[in-house]
């Protein structure tokens, strides 16, 4: 069971770095109203950062991160021993880190 979810995590990961973005048709009369969002442009770079990620970090990154799975738990799943996975957490998570710096400093 551990493998499916596993299996299943990897697989969302993958489907969802490559689907583009749509708009509703019929949201096209509301295009002028919306309002610039900050968090959207946040979210924006942390996504870019994170898909950027190679996939044993990324996917260490989301179950801990996102999906707040603890270290062990993480390393049960992935069959992995603690010190890889707190390994790949803390190198996603400065990358990720260092992603929102450099688009704060100007740098891209």
């Amino acid at each position: 069971m551990v493998t499916i979810c596993r299996r299943r995590i990897i697989d969302s990961l993958r489907n969802n770095s490559t689907k583009p973005i749509t708009v509703d048709v019929n949201d096209y009369d509301n295009i002028g109203t919306v309002v610039p969002d900050d968090s959207f442009e946040i979210n924006s770079i942390l996504n870019r950062a994170i898909d950027s990620l190679e996939l044993v970090y990324k996917e260490a990154f989301i179950m801990n991160k996102i999906n707040g799975l603890n270290i062990n738990e993480i390393a049960e799943i992935t069959g992995e021993t603690y010190d890889c996975i707190k390994k790949r957490v803390y190198r996603a998570s400065e990358k990720v880190k260092t992603a929102v710096k450099n688009y704060i400093n100007g740098v891209e």
